[in-house]
């Protein structure tokens, strides 16, 4: 998606986040030299973890990963919507009407969710 959230300086996404991790974005973070940055959730997904309510990856004004970010940082506010069954724009992002959803973005988010849940448990 487009940098509205760095335009905006808004990092609402990154505080108390719960971004679901494949095993492409472990790899990728692992190979920047990272560890202990993820836990496993009850329900056996690999998320973000949060250092003092933000991702551990965000100081507060910048996150240090920004450019190795995982699918679902690079793919958000697009998220699927268990209720609609589809791909929306969040209603927690405040800027989400900056944001144009795509055929192309619903098909990734879609595709996540299926590798996230193929990897559940690992």
């Amino acid at each position: 998606m487009k940098n509205v959230c760095l335009a905006h300086n808004c990092i609402k996404c990154c505080l108390k986040t719960q971004m679901p991790l494949t095993d492409s974005d472990i790899r990728k973070i692992s190979g920047l030299g990272f560890k202990n940055f993820f836990e496993v959730n009850k329900i056996g997904m690999r998320q973000l973890r949060n250092y003092k309510e933000k991702c551990t990856f965000h100081n507060g004004k910048i996150c240090k990963i920004y450019n190795s970010r995982p699918t679902g940082c690079r793919l958000y506010p697009a998220v699927f919507d268990e209720f609609e069954n589809n791909v929306i724009l969040d209603n927690y992002c405040p800027f989400r009407e900056e944001f144009l959803l795509t055929t192309s973005i619903s098909e990734k988010v879609i595709e996540l969710l299926k590798e996230l849940d193929e990897n559940k448990g690992k």
